[in-house]
């Protein structure tokens, strides 16, 4: 059968000739499901409206012809198969309907087991294109997905799925431009989460992982939708804070990852309080470009003393 679900195939016969038409119809309908037309401006009408495997078409029609009509059908419908009739007998214009991109030629009179093995072996054929299509779209699909997970593997951390540090730097630099266009003001926090490696060597990797992504929420949780959170490894995360009015604003923020702190991580049944650490940089005051910025906050925080207008924060709960 054509369908693997036993559908019958949709066959469209076109000719100016109402004998014709009705020969091939009758000869087709027990097995297809057939629609004749006597003209190719009212098959155009019938795919406009529905999608047929296979469309039998006489060459000389009044109005638009058949070889006229196949490059509107391989335009409307991809996968439909052409196959001419004609009365011509002539080698040329087998070729001529071939070159306008149809499948098959059958000569008048018709024969009738010359057209039910035409018939069949277009059919196969745009079972084939079908096949080949699906094909080309799963593989489209496919590779849509492998991008996106290569391209979230080059820019995101795979444990918290935050930002990683490339791209944490091109959100950066973006909002440096940004701040410098618009006299704006921006923050960069380096974050340590102290406890990270005491988890990981007392109660295993899982456990980190699933601390680490706590950890991340919480930080998310302080910040507006417009401000970054990035994971740069292990235990170190940071913080891209726009549109900041001052400085109490991001002291307003170290305030709040305090608080989130102070509720306790559960952890196998075993209650964790966290500790961290914190370095902030102010745009422009500590630093006119990305580097400098993230260069003086980091410092803010391993050398655990304050930069000027780089609040360092420790906190034991």
């Amino acid at each position: 059968m054509f369908s693997p679900h036993n559908e019958k195939a949709g066959i469209l016969i076109i000719d100016d000739d109402e004998l014709v038409r009705g020969l091939l119809f009758d000869l087709l309908e027990q097995a297809y499901e057939c629609r004749s037309v006597g003209s190719a401006e009212a098959a155009l009408s019938e795919l406009n409206r529905k999608t047929f495997d296979l469309i039998i078409s006489d060459i000389d029609m009044g109005g638009m012809s058949g070889l006229e009509l196949v490059p509107h059908v391989h335009s409307l419908s991809p996968d439909s198969v052409v196959v001419m009739i004609s009365g011509h007998h002539e080698i040329e214009t087998a070729i001529q309907a071939m070159r306008a991109g149809a499948f098959d030629y059958i000569c008048k009179p018709l024969d009738i087991i010359h057209v039910e093995a035409a018939v069949a072996r277009a059919l196969d054929h745009s079972r084939l294109l079908k096949d080949k299509r699906r094909y080309k779209e799963q593989l489209e699909t496919l590779l849509q997905q492998r991008t996106a997970e290569v391209d979230r593997l080059a820019y995101y951390d795979t444990v918290t799925q935050l930002p990683n540090r490339s791209l944490f730097e091109d959100r950066l630099a973006q909002a440096v431009s940004v701040a410098k266009a618009e006299n704006q003001t921006l923050g960069v926090l380096f974050i340590s989460f102290d406890q990270y490696k005491k988890v990981n060597d007392t109660l295993g990797h899982d456990s980190g992982d699933y601390v680490l992504r706590e950890f991340a929420q919480r930080l998310k949780s302080c910040l507006a939708e417009t401000d970054t959170v990035a994971r740069f490894g292990s235990d170190e995360f940071a913080v891209l804070q726009t549109g900041v009015q001052d400085a109490n604003e991001i002291v307003e923020t170290i305030g709040s990852v305090s608080k989130v702190l102070k509720f306790a991580f559960d952890v196998e049944e075993q209650e964790l309080f966290a500790t961290a650490s914190v370095g902030v940089s102010l745009f422009p005051l500590d630093g006119e470009d990305p580097q400098t910025l993230m260069k003086n906050a980091g410092a803010a925080w391993t050398l655990s003393r304050p930069l000027p207008y780089c609040p360092i924060a420790h906190w034991e709960d």
